[in-house]
């Protein structure tokens, strides 16, 4: 049989029990830095989702406002023209020239019909 130094099997059974002691602490330091990594990256994600819906906003409202300045704006509305009520001395005396010229033309008709006297 051979016989194995004292030291050396007391070694091991520290190291054993190091090990065995230090699993728990670096299970729970992996779990750490895993859950630390993905609220990173969830973080980084919600981050750029938010951008990427911020610039199809802008966009979006860019594009409307293009649209809206190059239609034209509607024709101005055409104010009502008043009502102008003729006075009835302008009335009277505007007939009173008409019946003056067509009488005047009548006569020249008249006159131009009728032979002439020689």
């Amino acid at each position: 049989m051979s016989t194995i130094n004292d030291q050396i099997t007391d070694s091991v059974n520290q190291i054993n029990t190091l090990l065995m002691g230090s699993a728990p602490m670096q299970s729970m330091g992996m779990l750490n830095v895993t859950a630390s990594e993905t609220i990173g990256m969830s973080m980084f994600n919600a981050v750029s989702a938010q951008q990427n819906a911020q610039t199809s906003a802008s966009a979006a409202a860019a594009a409307s406002c293009a649209k809206m300045l190059q239609q034209s704006p509607p024709p101005p509305a055409k104010k009502p023209t008043p009502e102008v009520k003729p006075d009835p001395s302008q009335v009277e005396a505007l007939v009173k020239e008409l019946l003056k010229k067509q009488d005047d033309s009548q006569k020249k008709q008249d006159d131009s019909q009728t032979p002439a006297k020689s």
